[in-house]
């Protein structure tokens, strides 16, 4: 079962509920638990530093018929970015090379280091934010099957229609003035496509795609979202009988600060923004209230 289906079967009865925190569970243990010295502890420091697991691990966790990735991205808020290297470092024995930008490796424009596990067989890139927020660099990721989360308290996932589809759009600030892929960043383009990915810069390219709603839609390049907002799938995961036990927040809807972008890039039509055809891209941090009365 995907996201939406998780939380739809969530809302049916306490046993349903139950039933998806557990599925969760379990995919998030059969991800990390090979490769940590301690799995609980890893999560406590997760929800300690507020820190989230997105890319393709969280693309995994909440589409699991995509495949399990080789490699868990992690992102992390500026301010305490430090103290969750100092844990992988010391209690977990990994050892971390900085990826360079531009680089094969490097599919992201922020701060990254890789993490490699003593043993070996297991790897976390940890994604360094320019903000207290750990999501603002997820709107940077190389399209939008990859603008997902999920931390020890839920999970959201913001193009869930066409994550379901395998139908991706691709992200106008990793791509260059004329709208192509850098010639570094090509072969994971690739990969994504021969993975059976349908990879396009315009929602109104997808078959059967509709008429765009401008700024109301949910993937134009004039639609402004944030995480969380009426087009996302968001999810809490603990059971309503156990959530008296989280020492934080219980639901990441709480937090009062949230991240709002626009993709940008081409339009689908001059009517889509007051007759523009090409928006710059742009993300920022927002309060969740001002954010959700816009």
């Amino acid at each position: 079962m995907d996201a939406d289906q998780l939380v739809r079967l969530k809302a049916t009865c306490s046993l349903a509920d139950q039933y998806v925190a557990a599925v969760l569970h379990t995919r998030s243990r059969k991800l990390l638990d090979h490769g940590l010295r301690s799995y609980d502890a890893f999560v406590a420091i997760l929800a300690h530093t507020r820190a989230v697991v997105g890319g393709i691990a969280a693309l995994y966790l909440l589409f699991p018929y995509h495949g399990r990735p080789p490699f868990v991205d992690v992102f992390v808020p500026d301010d305490t970015y430090d103290e969750f290297m100092g844990y992988l470092l010391f209690e977990e024995g990994f050892s971390f090379t900085r990826v360079e930008p531009g680089s094969v490796e490097e599919e992201q424009e922020d701060e990254v280091v890789r993490g490699d596990h003593e043993q070996g067989g297991f790897c976390i890139n940890l994604v360094r934010s320019t903000s207290t927020s750990a999501l603002l660099p997820i709107t940077s990721e190389l399209h939008t099957a990859l603008f997902n989360y999920v931390t020890p308290h839920g999970f959201c996932s913001a193009y869930t229609g066409f994550n379901r589809l395998r139908r991706a759009l691709l992200n106008p600030v990793r791509l260059d003035d004329d709208y192509l892929p850098p010639k570094f960043l090509r072969p994971a383009f690739a990969a994504w496509a021969r993975n059976g990915w349908d990879l396009n810069l315009v929602p109104i390219a997808f078959p059967d795609a509709g008429r765009c709603r401008g700024v109301q839609s949910i993937a134009c390049a004039s639609a402004t979202r944030h995480f969380g907002d009426r087009h996302c799938t968001f999810g809490r995961i603990a059971p309503i009988r156990l959530r008296y036990l989280e020492p934080r927040l219980e639901d990441d809807r709480d937090d009062p600060v949230t991240v709002v972008w626009w993709r940008g890039g081409v339009t689908c039509a001059a009517t889509c923004h007051s007759g523009s055809r090409h928006l710059a891209p742009g993300a920022r941090m927002c309060l969740r209230t001002v954010a959700e009365t816009s």
